[in-house]
């Protein structure tokens, strides 16, 4: 039987004059996925560094990252270049 709600979720009753333990649990990983609608090689992965390649398909190579590289937990979703035409419906 439960008694309380805790956020979105029911928590049960307890006869610990009103106590309850939690557990957290952090995972870790990205909290997304990526899938390209034409089949092609498509990646999330850390951010890439000077002169790796930027597409799968080319032989492109960052010059330079930008700031954004530096920040916490940024992602770089690597993609085919011949993708830049497909509709985003």
């Amino acid at each position: 039987k439960h008694s309380a709600f805790l956020g979105g979720y029911l928590a049960p009753s307890h006869d610990h004059e009103g106590t309850m333990e939690l557990t957290f649990l952090k995972l870790h990983g990205p909290a997304v996925t990526v899938q390209a609608k034409t089949g092609r090689e498509i990646k999330l992965m850390d951010v890439p560094t000077r002169g790796e390649k930027c597409h799968f398909d080319r032989g492109y190579r960052f010059l330079s990252l930008g700031g954004f590289s530096e920040k916490p937990s940024m992602r770089y979703i690597m993609t085919s270049n011949d993708d830049k035409a497909t509709r985003s419906d």
